[in-house]
């Protein structure tokens, strides 16, 4: 089986650029305990004295460790120098490097959405979102030939007044009806809710997807270093992938 840990960069809502991306990081399950075993390693060697639940791993973090302006949740990485800062980074993109992942992903542009499909409220561009990556992940399990099990940060920010219940109910309705190009049989159930904190899974998805942000922000023809780090990981990417393809089919671009 297969277990798939997804979070956003970007926002579905007003602000925070136009870009929005949701992004699965995906593994056996037999590689839970290796993963968070080496990612626990990694933040123990920084963080002797801390409690690791509370050194989260997100990528504002790590481009604020210089502002230390965030009272709860701490931010441990205001606690070390830009040497320590950028030996952490070298650190972790050595570890995304050999862990055993894959990634999967998703990412629209809003004024995309709202010119072409009338899209424009944060609901209904997170469920497109959430349609088009289940489609990619029912794939991957197929290809697989098992099943796999989504995690989401129970955060949701970008779903203003809705409930988690709101996302289940949008799920069971995917795997009964399809999305219309195929059908979602692959996943099972419901989603499972994390607190990021709490899961160095989520966190790594975090990671990653302001990365695949970041790279479009900054346009394909403009390479981002640590996007370029992470692209071996994309489901579906190749050793012939490159020219002008941007992206293997496990990352689907709208548009």
């Amino acid at each position: 089986m297969l277990s798939f840990y997804a979070d956003e960069s970007g926002s579905a809502g007003s602000g925070q650029g136009d870009a929005v991306v949701l992004l699965a990081a995906g593994f056996t399950d037999d590689n839970w305990k290796p993963i968070k075993d080496q990612i626990d390693g990694l933040k123990r060697a920084y963080f002797k004295n801390w409690n690791l639940d509370e050194v989260e791993l997100k990528s504002v973090y790590l481009r604020r460790w210089n502002l230390p302006d965030q009272k709860w949740p701490p931010n441990a990485f205001t606690t070390l120098t830009q040497p320590q800062i950028a030996a952490f980074g070298n650190d972790l993109f050595d570890l995304i490097d050999a862990l055993p992942i894959e990634w999967a992903a998703v990412a629209f542009s809003k004024s995309y959405l709202l010119h072409t499909h009338g899209i424009n409220d944060s609901r209904s561009i997170f469920f497109r979102l959430y349609m088009y990556l289940l489609e990619r992940l029912h794939g991957w399990c197929k290809r697989e030939n098992t099943y796999g099990r989504l995690f989401l940060d129970q955060q949701h920010q970008q779903l203003v007044n809705a409930t988690h219940d709101e996302i289940i109910k949008q799920h069971h309705q995917l795997l009964v009806a399809g999305t219309g190009w195929q059908p979602v049989d692959r996943i099972i159930e419901q989603p499972f809710f994390m607190e990021s904190r709490y899961s160095v899974h989520i966190q790594l998805a975090d990671i990653l997807a302001y990365n695949v942000l970041r790279q479009i922000r900054n346009g394909f023809a403009n390479p981002y270093p640590y996007y370029a780090r992470i692209l071996p990981k994309c489901r579906g990417y190749s050793s012939w992938y490159g020219g002008n393809l941007r992206a293997p089919f496990g990352f689907k671009i709208e548009p």
